[in-house]
């Protein structure tokens, strides 16, 4: 199988998986925002925030270390694994443990306390499930994770809308998290065992060397931290800073962004060991994926900037309801933070892919500062929509930072070349949208899309290259 086909089966089946993912997780958010409402669902939104952000002790970064290395020599895959394993396993129990006692000492309801600390061990198995997702990347086979990540999601959605609809409240919703990822666990354990290796925790002293993590894991941990940091910490915040009701309608929005966001990420996790392995083999073919790829995550960003923004007030009605219709300016100011997302993901992993950790860690640590300073500002006067301007000028000046060091180390980017066609056609869908608003919505999303791409194509937006992936894809040639 030819590398372009390589990463468009991996890249397909974790697409399709988080499609799936997105909807079933679309429909669960939308049953809790409704059945909990504006102070449940912030409660909710809170706990798992706050759980996910201290949850960073769980892994001193060591992930992206050893698929970048297993991508390069499968043998030392069992050692990498297994001693991977073993410190998440460790350091995942200290992750459960801290946040329950900084919960407690803040003085937070005993509901909230408890709905963290389930959060916690729901996050737990998340972090110690992680490293089946490293072994199946560095082998390059998705489909495992994807099926996993599926099952996951399923247990979640039935075991959610029961308890939801049965009225036992966020407690038990919370209790149901730790149950779907427990479920996850099994599977991927099991898919492991049978399909690549078993993953047996080992506690070798040389993985736990200070130099070793120095120099290996801890930029891509701070890396990790930072990201965490400047994604969870303006819900904790607000959570501090404001009411639950004020959490439930930024989180609203955010959980749209959040889901429309693992696009580029499922399009970076297929590519991180592709180009790790160019790096080394072939710096030409890493510069030629890396310049097509972000063309082709701008021109699936553009389309869901500008529709998300002239439609933000449709969306939130039609999903969560008039009750969170507060969350309507969040989703028009956060969906811009989403654009440059879709591009900052792949420039940040380029800079991990050629062994420039250190400065994706400075930049991240930097926009992580920056976010803070500007959440301390802007919530007292702007509420929950201080916290949305300060995401997106967080990633407006992350995507300045990448895109400095990118080019500094011999990969800049066009910008004009890869944004002018993509724009072009999204002003032109803007111009539809409006003229056609009065569409009900599940027609006038579709519609808009396939005129977008339609105006694409008409003014040459995929070159003679772009056919002959997509011939290359679709042979019946495998070699």
């Amino acid at each position: 199988m030819s590398e372009i086909k390589r990463i468009f089966k991996n890249t397909m089946f974790l697409f399709f998986s988080n499609a799936i993912n997105v909807g079933l997780s679309l429909i669960l958010v939308v049953a809790i925002a409704r059945y909990l409402g504006n102070e449940g669902f912030g409660k909710y939104s809170f706990a798992f925030a706050f759980a996910g952000l201290l949850s960073m002790f769980a892994d001193l970064g060591l992930s992206g270390f050893v698929i970048r290395e297993i991508s390069k020599n499968k043998k030392m895959a069992e050692s990498y694994i297994n001693n991977l394993a073993g410190q998440k396993l460790v350091l995942g129990i200290l992750s459960v443990i801290v946040p329950v006692i900084i919960i407690i000492l803040t003085s937070k309801s005993p509901e909230v306390v408890l709905v963290v600390t389930l959060a916690s061990i729901a996050t737990f198995f998340i972090r110690y499930n992680s490293t089946y997702v490293v072994l199946f990347r560095s082998y390059e086979v998705m489909e495992f994770e994807s099926i996993s990540s599926v099952v996951e999601r399923l247990v979640a959605l039935v075991l959610g809308l029961i308890v939801l609809m049965k009225g036992y409240g966020v407690v038990a919703l919370a209790s149901v998290l730790v149950v779907s990822n427990f479920a996850d666990f099994l599977f991927s354990h099991f898919s492991a065992r049978k399909k690549v290796f078993h993953v047996k925790p080992r506690f070798e002293k040389d993985f736990w060397k200070f130099d070793f993590l120095m120099k290996n894991g801890l930029p891509f941990w701070f890396t990790g931290v930072f990201i965490n940091i400047y994604f969870r910490i303006d819900t904790i915040m607000l959570g501090y800073m404001t009411s639950y009701a004020v959490v439930g309608w930024y989180n609203a929005a955010y959980q749209i962004i959040d889901m429309l966001g693992k696009i580029p990420f499922i399009v970076t996790s297929a590519l991180f060991p592709v180009m790790s392995r160019f790096f080394v083999s072939s710096k030409d073919m890493l510069k030629k994926v890396f310049h097509k790829s972000i063309y082709y995550l701008f021109i699936l960003a553009v389309p869901i900037g500008i529709g998300g923004a002239l439609l933000a007030d449709r969306l939130i009605i039609f999903v969560f309801k008039s009750q969170f219709r507060e969350s309507v300016v969040a989703l028009q100011i956060l969906i811009w933070a989403l654009v440059f997302m879709f591009v900052n993901y792949l420039i940040g992993y380029l800079l991990n892919s050629i062994e420039k950790q250190k400065i994706f860690t400075l930049t991240t640590g930097a926009c992580a500062l920056f976010n803070i300073i500007l959440n301390i500002i802007l919530i007292p006067k702007y509420s929950y929509k201080g916290s949305a301007f300060a995401t997106v000028l967080t990633e407006a000046l992350n995507f300045s930072l990448l895109y400095y060091f990118a080019a500094k180390s011999g990969y800049k980017l066009d910008i004009f070349a890869i944004c002018l066609k993509p724009i072009t056609a999204g002003i032109a869908m803007a111009g539809f949208l409006v003229y056609f608003r009065w569409f009900h919505l599940l027609i006038l999303v579709p519609l808009a899309g396939l005129f977008y791409f339609f105006i694409l194509w008409v003014i040459k937006g995929f070159s003679k290259e772009e056919y002959e992936i997509l011939r290359i894809i679709f042979s019946k040639n495998k070699t």
